[in-house]
C-alpha cells in the first residue's frame, strides 16, 4: 500500500542523497550571506595582485553579482555629460568604480532609476547597494588605475550599479 505524502504550507523538502552534489540532484546551495561574500571578496582583493587573487576573487563572484552589499560613497559626481559617476569604498583599500568618462555602460544618466536617488546622496555617506562586476575574457574582474595629485593609487573595481539606498 502507497501512502501519500503531505507536506505543510511553508515546508521545504529536503532531499539528502549519499555522495551527490546538490548540483548532482538539481538543488541550488543556499545562497551566501552577503556580509560573508563581502568579507570575503575584500580578503582576496587585499592579497598581492596576479591570476592567483583574480582567480580567488573570482571564485567568491563567479557571475561578478554583488547583491546588497555596504559601503562608503567614495564619490558621487556628475560629469561633463551630466552622468553620475560613483565608487564606493567596500573597506579600506578597496574601491569599487563606474567610469567618469565614456561610460561603457557603467554611468548613471537621467532616464536611469538610480539618477534621483544619486542626486540626494553625498561623498561619505554609507549606503547598500547591489551591482556587477565588469569582467574581462580570462574570467578576472577590471581593475581601474587612477592618479591622485601625480601618484598612481590602488585600483579600483569596474562596475554597473544596479541598486543603491543610504543606511540610516
Amino acid at each position: 500500500m502507497r501512502h501519500a505524502l503531505t507536506r505543510p504550507q511553508g515546508f521545504r523538502w529536503v532531499v539528502l542523497v549519499a555522495g551527490l552534489s546538490a548540483a548532482q540532484v538539481g538543488c541550488q546551495p543556499a545562497k551566501a550571506n552577503p556580509e560573508d561574500l563581502q568579507a570575503k571578496f575584500v580578503a582576496a582583493a587585499l592579497s598581492p595582485a596576479g591570476a592567483e587573487r583574480d582567480r580567488a576573487l573570482a571564485k567568491i563572484l563567479p557571475d561578478g553579482k554583488i547583491e546588497e552589499w555596504t559601503g562608503t560613497l567614495d564619490t558621487v559626481a556628475r560629469n561633463s555629460t551630466g552622468r553620475f559617476h560613483v565608487a564606493i569604498e567596500v573597506a579600506e583599500g578597496v574601491r569599487l568604480s563606474t567610469l567618469i568618462q565614456g561610460g561603457g555602460g557603467t554611468l548613471i544618466g537621467k532616464n536611469d532609476p538610480l539618477y534621483d536617488t544619486l542626486d540626494g546622496l553625498q561623498r561619505g555617506r554609507r549606503v547598500r547597494f547591489s551591482a556587477e562586476l565588469a569582467k574581462k575574457p580570462d574570467g578576472g574582474f577590471v581593475v581601474l588605475d587612477y592618479a591622485t595629485g601625480g601618484a598612481i593609487g590602488r585600483g579600483a573595481y569596474l562596475f554597473r550599479l544596479t541598486a543603491i539606498a543610504p543606511l540610516s
